[in-house]
């Protein structure tokens, strides 16, 4: 299940690239100084996310990393994701979830 999850986010990181960390180093930060009254505050950006190494990078390295998800070879992380992918294909994410939780076996 953990190798599940972490494929769905890589990818999910993968298929965002750029926009994910255009999300991730949001240029302002809105919070409350504790009477009820919010204001924005701007936070420096190390870099700027515009399509360049930063995006390119991200969406690479999440590429390898879920690939070498989907392919690990070893019986409990290689074989359980594929039980698990494959459930998670015919039933969807929470129904695996409920499954898992209710009996401990993912559904077949």
């Amino acid at each position: 299940m953990c190798q599940l999850v972490a494929l769905l986010w890589v990818e999910d990181v993968a298929a965002k690239g750029g926009a994910y960390l255009r999300n991730s180093n949001s240029n302002s930060n809105s919070s409350s100084n504790g009477n009820g009254n919010s204001h924005v505050t701007s936070k420096p950006q190390s870099h700027a996310p515009d399509g360049g190494w930063e995006e390119t990078n991200l969406t690479a390295m999440a590429g390898y990393v879920a690939n070498q998800i989907r392919n690990d070879p070893s019986d409990v992380y290689g074989n359980g994701l594929r039980v698990a992918l494959g459930a998670y294909t015919r039933v969807g994410l929470t129904a695996v979830f409920e499954h898992v939780a209710a009996t401990g076996e993912i559904p077949m």
